[in-house]
């Protein structure tokens, strides 16, 4: 194979062999690479920690972190005014009690496994019937849809690097862009 590249480039290979360092053994020069590695994934973990450290005490996320829970708040109460006010007629109870009822059966056959399939199918179309009805009432109310929206504007501001929000070894270069963007304005 040397001869192929002659008596010159044998000796560049030679020279630069003897100027590179010389260890005892070859696994050295291995374990010094592995060293060098595992202090610039530190330095890239550091790195990133000083970001996510920046990227959450600054106002702007600090600001939009408090609009996502005042609209979450929002949210719930207009949920719960909707649904407290279903669960008050005369409809729900009505359904509430034959739940109850089935349950009952359910629980009271056991032992007879022909029983317990139908029941336990009627028992399920039934809190299913409930279950839509409320997610109608919810889904048709304006303060709730209003609520929701809200929720959804802040949300879109508060976004959060793969990295920072799971492992701090992994980092997303469109995150790690967008948040030198957010520094920089």
């Amino acid at each position: 194979m040397w001869r192929a590249f002659g008596k010159f480039a044998l000796a560049a290979a030679i020279s630069t062999l003897i100027a590179s360092p010389v260890h005892a053994h070859p696994s050295e020069r291995g374990n010094a690479a592995l060293f060098e590695v595992a202090k610039a994934q530190d330095a890239i973990s550091r790195s990133l920690e000083n970001l996510r450290r920046m990227f959450e005490s600054s106002s702007d996320y600090q600001q939009a972190l408090s609009e996502v829970r005042t609209a979450r708040n929002e949210y719930e109460r207009a949920r719960e005014d909707v649904l407290t006010t279903w669960q008050q007629t005369q409809q729900y109870k009505s359904v509430q009690l034959e739940i109850w009822k089935l349950q009952k059966q359910l629980d009271a056959n056991r032992a007879e496994p022909e029983k317990i399939a139908e029941l336990a199918e009627q028992l399920l179309q039934t809190r299913m019937a409930l279950s839509k009805i409320e997610s109608n009432l919810l889904g048709s109310d304006e303060k709730i849809k209003t609520a929701r929206y809200a929720m959804r504007n802040p949300s879109t501001r508060v976004r959060v690097c793969c990295s920072f929000a799971s492992s701090r070894s992994r980092s997303c270069s469109a995150c790690v862009r967008s948040v030198k963007a957010s520094f920089n304005n």
